[in-house]
């Protein structure tokens, strides 16, 4: 009996172990992945896509998202929905113990991705910092924290804003607020900066990107003498700083150009596009072109040279080919080589 026993345990256990996963296995017969592309072409997504995109910019999602599958691909905005499909269905093996979470640039996650990491890491509190001002993948982050309350925490999360900026001086915070307040949001805020004065921001007009980089190598060598160490050029595109610093290869100036595969990087000069330079900081900044038709009256690009303004400690020098920007109108513009003064007004 002591035996027949023993085996019986041995047997539930063994049935146990496995039981109710070979019964979910026989009821889900599809993977997360089929789930995904019959929700995705099901008229009930078709419906709920068309209240808040185009139908243009639906039938493009679904074309592209078959494309992909056709080679076995999957963009990054279609992880959380997958994984929410899995955990939902399936369920995760492993086990996530962690009990404190603090995610940086959270304007760039989705809600859905917060509600997801929430939802599988069920035991953990959540620290979530953010700048609304730098959403600059509008496509697919936060529009407003509210959601991310109400959605992912239940309304139960505290909300805290923080207006005061350390980083920059008056006159460059000042200008950037300028920039930001372009866009005509109740969620922008004006940060307030520090009691720190700095030098004047100006705009330089030259006629191209050869006397901009002449310009910098000046401005660089005037810098090192008053003990200025880090410095970035800062691009709106990759193509912009490749072109930079392929002209500054050629005088034999070493700046690193930061192209988004770096873990990580030490270099004290480097060029790198805006927006890869989010959570960077340098002594000294340089915007090589602010022109009007680089940097458009559009809240992605507004966002974009706003946070290309924000990466400086205590020197901004932007230059403009050609005509500046309409969000940067405002300020004193030093023309060509005569260094006239002239002043926007603002609009």
């Amino acid at each position: 009996m002591y035996n027949k026993r023993d085996e019986l345990i041995t047997k539930v256990n063994d049935f146990v172990k496995n039981g109710a996963h070979n019964f979910i296995k026989e009821i889900i017969v599809k993977t997360p992945f089929e789930y995904y592309d019959e929700f995705l072409s099901s008229n009930i997504f078709k419906e709920e896509a068309i209240k808040h995109i185009s139908l243009d910019a639906y039938e493009y999602l679904v074309r592209s998202y078959k494309e992909n599958i056709s080679t076995n691909m999957y963009e990054y905005e279609d992880l959380a929905p997958l994984l929410y499909i899995k955990y939902f269905t399936l369920g995760l093996s492993e086990k996530i113990k962690v009990k404190h979470i603090v995610i940086d640039e959270a304007q760039d996650f989705s809600v859905l991705q917060l509600y997801v990491l929430k939802n599988i890491i069920k035991d953990s509190s959540f620290t979530i910092l953010g700048d609304l001002n730098q959403g600059i993948h509008y496509y697919r982050g936060v529009r407003d924290w509210s959601e991310i309350r109400s959605i992912v925490f239940n309304n139960s999360a505290n909300y805290l804003t923080l207006e005061q900026t350390y980083r920059t001086s008056i006159e460059i915070m000042d200008v950037a607020n300028k920039v930001i307040s372009h866009i005509k949001d109740s969620q922008v805020q004006i940060g307030k900066p520090v009691i720190r004065h700095g030098e004047k921001v100006k705009v330089k007009r030259l006629s191209c990107t050869k006397e901009v980089v002449d310009d910098i190598l000046v401005k660089i060598e005037d810098l090192k003498k008053s003990n200025i160490n880090t410095m970035a050029i800062i691009g709106k595109t990759m193509e912009e700083c490749k072109e930079i610093h392929k002209l500054l290869k050629k005088k034999g100036i070493e700046f690193k150009l930061i192209t988004g595969s770096e873990k990580e990087y030490s270099a004290k000069q480097v060029i790198v596009p805006s927006y890869l330079s989010k959570g960077l900081e340098f002594d000294a900044v340089f915007i090589p072109n602010a022109n009007k038709n680089l940097y458009k009256n559009n809240e992605l690009d507004i966002k974009l040279l706003y946070v290309a303004l924000t990466r400086p400690l205590h020197r901004l020098y932007i230059y403009t080919i050609g005509e500046v920007c309409d969000m940067l109108k405002d300020i004193e513009c030093v023309e060509g080589k005569e260094y006239v003064l002239y002043r926007y007004l603002w609009s």
